[in-house]
């Protein structure tokens, strides 16, 4: 390959053992090396990453959990990429990269690895902080893909990252939370003092149906305040879901959820960033999951032509079979009374809450917000 291409950059992305693996890199023509941390012991990363860098090669350097990292971190590689699939069970998540880099405290370029297939995953990877994406099967199955995903690397990185801010939030020991259907500052304001990580704003017929002109009352969202959610049913409120379009494009809004019946390839033609929320009614509809690209899907109770904020819950083998699928972002019947248990059981990632915690549709009641967080382990 080198003899056919002299000008192009070569990386051997194998699995590489140990030092003659290295010197026979180098010998045929290779520019870079991938070392895998989760293969290698310690000090043969190591001694393998210095004999690289003699030979003026470039390691890039994949770590995937914790304990990779601190096999790498006594060396500091200066390319480090982070693998979303998981070499043990070859299931990919692409928020696995964005989650871990929080773990990596030095300077680096960062690498998003695997599970790249459109220009939407390769623009979360970028606007998640990535400098690159390492992109194999996908561009050699169909290379027509590769200008779609060089797009979405440079849309990246015109704007800062939801899911990166996001998960920058995340505390060990307790699930995100989202409080949903708020209408009033002084409800914003307690969510945000008590710890919420999202705010969800309605615009869609309902009683809680917030208006333009009151999120830009709020200001734009400061350092450290809940991301902002747009809940839209763009399907049926259109013009109100082209008022929350226009506000994340403005800043007033971080993110939409699309709760309608929106089809995968619908919403991210419409705005960036996005999640989709899905109302099962069994477990089989569990698998129109894995047909949405957004990286996370929130689940909520099905209650007919209603979209959310009805108290219903979710049957519990609905949401049992959605950790088995993958990380879960839940909401629908959530309450101070039963959230210690629904965490206990399910484990969500994401809890989302609209009438556990209101004394009437739209008004939070201040005294059940804060007995639902007391109620959160972790919080």
């Amino acid at each position: 390959v080198k003899r056919a291409y002299p000008g192009v950059s070569v990386l051997r992305k194998d699995f590489l053992i140990d030092s003659e693996d290295i010197d026979i890199s180098y010998r045929c023509g290779a520019d870079a090396v991938l070392l895998i941390a989760s293969m290698l012991d310690a000090p043969v990363i190591e001694r393998m990453y210095h004999q690289a860098i003699d030979l003026g090669l470039t390691p890039l350097v994949e770590v995937h959990d914790k304990n990779d990292i601190g096999r790498v971190r006594p060396f500091k590689p200066k390319l480090t990429g982070i693998n979303s699939r998981d070499l043990s069970t070859f299931r990919v998540d692409l928020l696995h990269p964005v989650i871990l880099r929080n773990s990596i405290d030095w300077e680096a370029d960062l690498v998003f690895e695997s599970g790249i297939h459109n220009e939407e995953d390769a623009r979360v990877a970028a606007s998640s902080g990535f400098s690159a994406v390492l992109v194999g099967e996908a561009v050699v199955r169909d290379p027509a893909l590769i200008p779609d995903i060089v797009t979405g690397v440079e849309k990246g990185r015109e704007n800062p990252g939801f899911w990166s801010a996001l998960y920058y939030r995340k505390q060990s020991g307790r699930p995100l939370i989202k409080i949903c259907g708020i209408t009033r500052a002084q409800d914003a304001a307690l969510a945000t003092e008590l710890g919420a990580d999202l705010l969800g704003f309605i615009f869609a017929d309902s009683p809680r149906k917030v208006e333009a002109g009151f999120i830009r009352s709020l200001g734009k969202r400061k350092s450290g305040q809940p991301q902002r959610v747009g809940v839209v049913v763009s399907n049926v409120n259109r013009d109100a879901a082209a008022e929350a379009y226009g506000l994340v494009k403005e800043g007033y809004l971080d993110v939409i959820q699309f709760s309608g019946d929106e089809e995968p390839d619908e919403c991210y033609c419409r705005i960036f960033p996005y999640y989709k929320a899905l109302r099962p009614r069994n477990e089989l509809e569990l698998e129109d999951i894995s047909s949405f690209h957004s990286p996370r899907v929130l689940i909520d109770a099905f209650a007919g032509a209603e979209r959310g904020g009805t108290g219903n819950r979710i049957p519990l083998s609905i949401t049992e079979a959605a950790a088995e699928v993958g990380s879960v972002w839940l909401a629908g019947g959530l309450n101070p009374d039963n959230v210690a248990e629904v965490i206990d059981k399910i484990k969500p990632e994401l809890i989302d809450v609209s009438s556990g915690v209101e004394a009437s549709p739209g008004k939070k009641d201040h005294e059940k917000m804060k007995l639902f967080f007391s109620r959160v382990p972790g919080v």
